[in-house]
């Protein structure tokens, strides 16, 4: 309730494409996705990416965690495919955001592994996993 006044007064002053709503939308899905109200959480965190994208580029920390929590969503409602093209973008945005030799980037491999897996790909699924680990072994965080 409060965030949705919040993007209410953020949309008049700022105008519906600013960064700082998009941050205050981005909010908004969170806590539906917490909900799990995830078809509303997917619609507004599709909204935020496109704000995003405009505002901040694709190559931004804020673009990385929505377009996660996007993967996350479809990955709860068992769209695969789609789950696993987010959780790919992410990868790469983490890659350009943070480093490849990142904790958030051995995740973002770690769970394209797990849904290769799960849609029967095992041999993507060891290749993905595996060079999680190595990610995570080289930082020393196994």
């Amino acid at each position: 309730k409060c965030y949705l006044r919040s993007l209410q007064t953020r949309s008049a002053v700022l105008g519906d494409n600013h960064v700082d709503v998009a941050r205050t939308l981005y909010r908004v899905g969170r806590v539906l996705h917490e909900q799990e109200n995830y078809v509303d959480a997917l619609e507004i965190y599709k909204r935020t990416l496109r704000i995003q994208q405009v505002g901040l580029g694709w190559d931004h920390v804020e673009v990385l965690e929505t377009m996660h929590n996007v993967g996350r969503v479809h990955h709860i409602r068992g769209e695969l495919n789609k789950a696993l093209a987010a959780h790919r973008m992410a990868f790469e945005i983490s890659v350009e955001v943070l480093g490849y030799l990142h904790p958030f980037a051995a995740l973002m491999l770690k769970t394209v592994g797990n849904i290769c897996l799960e849609m029967g790909h095992r041999e993507d699924a060891l290749r993905f996993l595996v060079e999680a680990h190595n990610i995570y072994k080289t930082l020393h965080l196994n």
